[in-house]
């Protein structure tokens, strides 16, 4: 999610040609999607124990970045806030989601040490969810040729599509089973 939260503003002022404004409806968009469906996730989490909520989750941010950078080369702000509402969906659902399966599989002792590491991961997720896609869309804006607003668009095509490849790749490590058995994840299938 960092890296649409920090290339959508730049396609929307300097590739669609939308005002700062309106850059900055994406954002608040997205983040309130995030904020009001990690309550959902964790509501849901609490009630079905599934583990089939992570990979869900995961899969639903996939489809929002492929939508997202369809979006983008399509020149459709309205289909950006749509998609992005989307895929703040996946993510507000998998951070919860995710948070609680990683806590309740490790023991009582560990629990302040994993909690410390949660937010370190977190934030070397952020760094790199900042600086991929924003190779991906260098390395493509530099290589077309035309207008520097269509080379944007094909840079953020690139760089969702590439965040998608990872998030499915967040698919696959989601379905691997919580390491301590008799815990919530394993109890519901």
């Amino acid at each position: 999610m960092m890296a649409v939260l920090f290339l959508g503003p730049v396609l929307i002022v300097r590739g669609l040609g939308q005002s700062d404004t309106a850059s900055g409806m994406l954002m608040v968009a997205v983040q309130t999607s995030i904020v009001a469906t990690a309550y959902l996730g964790g509501w849901l989490y609490d009630r079905t124990g599934s583990r089939w909520i992570r990979p869900g989750a995961a899969a639903i941010l996939a489809v929002g970045f492929v939508a997202w950078a369809l979006s983008g080369v399509a020149r459709s702000y309205a289909a950006l806030i749509a998609f992005g509402l989307f895929a703040g969906l996946g993510s507000g659902v998998l951070l919860a989601v995710n948070n609680a399966v990683i806590m309740t599989s490790l023991p009582d002792a560990y629990r302040g040490a994993a909690s410390g590491m949660l937010e370190t991961t977190r934030h070397v997720g952020h760094a790199f969810g900042v600086t991929i896609p924003t190779a991906i869309l260098a390395v493509v804006t530099a290589s077309l040729a035309g207008s520097e607003a269509g080379a944007l668009r094909w840079g953020f095509f690139w760089s969702c599509l590439g965040m998608a490849v990872i998030s499915l790749l967040g698919v696959l490590l989601a379905l691997v089973p919580a390491g301590r058995s008799g815990q919530r994840g394993d109890q519901h299938g």
